[in-house]
């Protein structure tokens, strides 16, 4: 009975040759396979290589595997890992990540094992390659970065919000009673007499000092008061129609492209609206007052996206990650207190939506906030 088995192994063989085995195994494969021999040129490719590597007409079996499917020098330098004891043993490389080409040009990251074939005597006679494209896992490892960053800064902001809330609200008490007394001691003092002046800048001093205690009280908001359905093209119009009226604006054109049906949300309106001026506010401070400001809105799926562009004079990379910190700024100036951005990305937080910029210098700042779409108009 062995003798059997054994006998429909070896027909089996005798139809089968080796070589016909090993291309069946290697072009069946889900994995992205090549075999070359040890002149770099192809011998076997499983189909899958060619999502990985492009046109398999450039890079099919007798085509040189160091031309196509490497970078500059790439080849040699998995030739020399494979000869070494350190990566894997000799003869085999462990998974590494590496680049490869497709024949577009474009360049494709992938992880990578090898292995070198020997023949009975121990000579090389090719070496085998076994890719993963690793395009699509970097690009989730990005994301969920980008989502851990988010994260990390709204709970950032969240627990300096409690903090200057009550910062804020103890430094009112004194504030008021500075005020007051100044005002009264004004009212003793002639006109004419020199130390009025300077109480005068006292007064002006403390006004400001309010004023930043406001902003940090509207950057502690935790919650979105009254909320409402509301029609975002509508809060942009009386927005504008706002600081058509203020004389810094004058020299500064509105280039408006508001969608003709937008969806319907549901928010704040005075909040939502003061998000907005911070907003503009910041794009005509960058431009020094006189430029252009591009306002868009648009459906994207279960949100409305708006994007404020200016053609100001653009934000450092290094400051980007920065801008919505509270009392950051790149250009300080006196009457402002840094906390405008911050307080409007508070808003936008507060109302499930997200805010992101794209800035380089001397190309300006674009701002694209998402915020979800009502319930019903969901698709």
């Amino acid at each position: 009975m062995k003798e059997k088995q054994a006998d429909r192994r070896d027909f089996g063989m005798s139809l089968l040759t080796i070589k016909n085995f090993m291309q069946w195994l290697v072009e069946g494969s889900v994995l992205a396979i090549v075999v070359a021999d040890m002149r770099g040129e192809i011998i076997l490719m499983s189909d899958s290589a060619e999502k990985i590597f492009g046109d398999r007409s450039k890079i099919d079996v007798g085509k040189s595997i160091a031309e196509y499917l490497y970078t500059t020098g790439g080849a040699r330098s998995i030739m020399k890992k494979l000869r070494s004891p350190n990566y894997g043993g000799k003869g085999k490389m462990n998974p590494i990540r590496t680049t490869a080409i497709h024949t577009s040009g474009k360049k494709i990251p992938v992880e990578m094992t090898a292995s070198i074939i020997y023949d009975e005597a121990g000579n090389e006679i090719a070496t085998m390659g076994i890719y993963q494209d690793l395009s699509e896992k970097i690009a989730l490892e990005e994301n969920m970065e980008n989502i851990r960053q988010k994260l990390e800064r709204s709970e950032q902001l969240a627990s300096i919000g409690r903090l200057v809330a009550g910062v804020a609200h103890e430094m009112n008490n004194p504030l008021t009673g500075i005020t007051m007394f100044s005002h009264l001691a004004l009212e003793d003092i002639p006109e004419d007499n020199p130390a009025a002046e300077k109480i005068k800048i006292v007064i002006s001093q403390v006004d400001r000092c309010k004023k930043i205690i406001s902003d940090l009280l509207d950057f502690s908001i935790q919650g979105t008061g009254v909320m409402g359905e509301m029609d975002f093209n509508e809060t942009i119009n009386s927005v504008l129609n706002i600081l058509k009226h203020y004389a810094k604006f004058k020299n500064i054109d509105i280039n408006k492209k508001l969608a003709p049906s937008l969806y319907h949300i549901v928010g704040n309106h005075d909040q939502l609206q003061q998000m907005l001026i911070n907003l503009m506010l910041n794009c005509a401070e960058s431009m020094n007052f006189k430029g252009t400001i591009t306002i868009r809105t648009q459906n994207s799926g279960p949100w409305i996206e708006i994007n404020i562009a200016d053609s100001g004079k653009g934000i450092a990379p290094e400051d980007i990650v920065k801008v919505f910190d509270p009392f950051f700024s790149s250009d300080i100036e006196k009457e402002k207190s840094g906390l405008g951005l911050c307080v409007s990305h508070g808003i936008i937080t507060a109302h499930k939506g997200t805010i992101d910029i794209k800035s380089a210098p001397g190309k300006g700042t674009c701002f694209t906030i998402l915020l979800p779409v009502k319930q019903e108009d969901r698709g």
